[in-house]
Parts: C-alpha cells; structure tokens; sequence
C-alpha cells in the first residue's frame, strides 16, 4: 500500500471548454459528469478558479481531470460535488489534478465531497483522489457524527487519497476528511495541515473528533503512509487522526 499512485491516463476523454475560463461552465460540467467516462476541463493553461452556481453531481463511473491548474469553488455558499448511486451499480469516481475550495454546508456534512448512503446498497462506490488539494472548506460545525471539512464519505467500498493537500478545512467531526462504513481507507504521500475538527463533547455528543481524520464504523481497513498531519486541531478526541 505503500507504493507511489500516479494519476490516470486518460483515454478519449470529453473535453469541457476550449481553452478560456468562461468556457467552463457548471452546466457543462454537469453534463459531462452525467455521461461518465473520462473528462479533461480546459480553462486555459492558467491557474483558474471556477465558482459553481450548483452542486455537481457523480451519478456513474467517471475520471475528472483539472490539469493541475482549476479550482472548483463553491463560493462559500454550497456544496462542491457529491457522489451518490442510484442505479446500485458498482463504480469507481476518480478525481485528479484538480483543487477544491470554499465549499460550504452549514446544515450537513462533506462541503467540498459527500457521499451519503440513504436507502443505496452498502460498499459498492469508491472513491480516488489523487494530485488534488482541499482548502478552506466548511462543513456542518456542531454534530455526533457529521463533519468532513473535505470529505465526508459513508458506506464506500474504498476510498484512495494520494499526492493531496487538505488545509484549513473544518467540520464538526474529521475536520479534513471523515469515514464511516467505509470498508478501506488508503491515505499515502499526502499532506493536512491546520484542519479543525469544531463539534464539542465527542460522540455521545456534540462531535468535536478528528480534527485532520476521522475513521469510524465496523469492518474497517485504515492504511496511512509518507502522510504528514501538522497543527491540526479537535475540540474532544484525535487532533491528527481518530
């Protein structure tokens, strides 16, 4: 588990845009994502934020690459993307090369990334995040077991982090990033620095656990490697990891 990940090759993909930031829409975006497959956005070889008017959507088997210069923002207003599956398929969501910043969801969890679980079936979605960096990200403050400032993933088969940066996130509980059920949790060559987990009184409580990661539920399989958790901060249990 320890070996380095490298982002994927992508093969035919659906470009979204023609080298200008304005090209980029979340509409088009959005629909991209609904077809699946491979997808390069092109804003411009410049360093780009595009600020969402509306929640993405990962919905299938997909792979969205940034190009190491977009930033996706929620502008401080909502949520950035979320996964769900209403088809019960089993699929992988691959994000790479690609930033997310100024999410926001004050009544729930994951600002940046949710994947809840409702009535899907358990374990069949994973999740990989690999050359992608979280910033200031603001999830739900005060709850037992909601919180993931960057991620907030339930019930996943797998969720792969390598070569990320998660900084000054904040949630109730898993400041950067919270699991539960999730059957495998990889986390190598990654950074989280100045996350801050902001429930009080732990679980029974107010939340207030985890203030860089959090790993919760049964049957879980945690690996962590080449990873550095600095100045990070909890208000109950595990300032770095829990």
């Amino acid at each position: 588990f320890c070996d380095p990940v490298s982002a994927l090759t992508l093969v035919n993909p659906t470009v979204v845009g023609n080298g200008t930031p304005a090209s980029v829409t979340t509409a088009a975006i959005q629909a991209a994502l609904s077809a699946g497959g491979h997808v390069r956005l092109d804003a411009g070889a410049a360093p780009v934020t595009i600020n969402l008017n509306a929640t993405l959507r990962v919905t299938r088997a997909v792979v969205l690459d940034g190009g190491a210069v977009v930033t996706l923002s929620g502008g401080n207003a909502r949520r950035i993307l979320e996964i769900t599956n209403p088809s019960n398929v089993k699929y992988q969501a691959v994000l790479q090369n690609i930033s997310f910043a100024n999410g926001r969801s004050d009544s729930g969890s994951g600002a940046a990334i949710l994947k809840a679980h409702g009535n899907e079936w358990w374990q069949y979605v994973s999740l990989k995040l690999v050359n992608c960096t979280f910033r200031d990200n603001v999830a739900i403050a005060s709850a037992q077991d909601d919180g993931g400032g960057a991620l907030y993933a339930t019930g996943m088969s797998s969720v792969e982090i390598a070569n990320c940066t998660f900084t000054n996130n904040s949630g109730s509980n898993g400041g950067a990033v919270y699991s539960l059920g999730s059957k495998k949790v990889t986390i190598v060559d990654s950074r989280f620095e100045s996350n801050h987990a902001t429930g009080t009184g732990g679980n029974p409580g107010s939340g207030g656990n985890a203030g860089a990661v959090g790993i919760d539920g049964d049957d879980r399989d945690v690996d962590v490697c080449r990873t550095r958790f600095v100045g990070n901060t909890s208000n109950a249990y595990g300032s770095g990891f829990f």
